[in-house]
């Protein structure tokens, strides 16, 4: 008789520490962050509260923009240049597994921000919810959030923390199977998507 594959340490995700990542821009192009939000995720526990950081972009963050996300240029007036917190998000980040909703977003804009950073592997929400939960109307983070309940209100949506811990829950939710069995790493890990294919942060 066939036996059954059991998972091992390398290929159980929740013997690993991830962090969940979103970020939000100022609506240039290039894009330049406002805000950076980051949860680990730790033998598979969410850790809270979310580590997050504003910061001051070099052009002002357009009115569309602001209307997305909350944040206006007066909140950002006070707070400190990226250059100036980034040695403070590498700490939280190191090289472990990244995780994020529509990731190729987050991680480029992060990554043009951090020369030299590069995370052990990238894990996409958004691919895992259109894999994990087919037929959906719209796999954008803010129906999922809604339709899952995995957040107790909406004050804070649109922000990085907000957002990348509703990130944590949708992966922790996605990543186990029927039984509640973790996901091989293997099965969860993808392709980073090329830019714009998405349903992100809007920059």
């Amino acid at each position: 008789k066939g036996k059954t594959r059991m998972t091992t340490d390398s290929e159980n995700w929740t013997t690993y520490r991830l962090v969940v990542l979103d970020v939000e821009g100022n609506g240039a192009q290039p894009p330049e962050l406002v805000e950076v939000g980051i949860v680990v995720i730790d033998q598979a526990a969410v850790v809270e509260p979310p580590h997050t950081w504003l910061v001051k972009p070099a052009k002002k963050i357009s009115a569309k923009v602001t209307a997305i996300h909350g944040i206006k240029n007066s909140d950002v007036a006070k707070a400190q240049r990226f250059e100036d917190v980034a040695h403070a998000v590498r700490d939280v980040l190191r090289d472990d597994y990244v995780v994020a909703h529509s990731a190729s977003v987050d991680v480029e804009v992060l990554s043009r921000q951090l020369p030299g950073w590069k995370p052990r592997g990238v894990i996409d929400t958004l691919r895992l919810a259109r894999r994990f939960l087919p037929g959906r109307g719209s796999y954008a983070l803010g129906s999922l959030i809604k339709d899952l309940e995995l957040m107790s209100g909406s004050q804070g949506a649109h922000r990085a923390g907000y957002d990348a811990l509703a990130a944590a829950r949708l992966f922790t939710r996605l990543a186990r199977d029927e039984k509640g069995q973790p996901r091989p790493l293997t099965s969860i890990l993808a392709p980073i998507e090329p830019p714009g294919t998405g349903q992100g942060s809007l920059f």
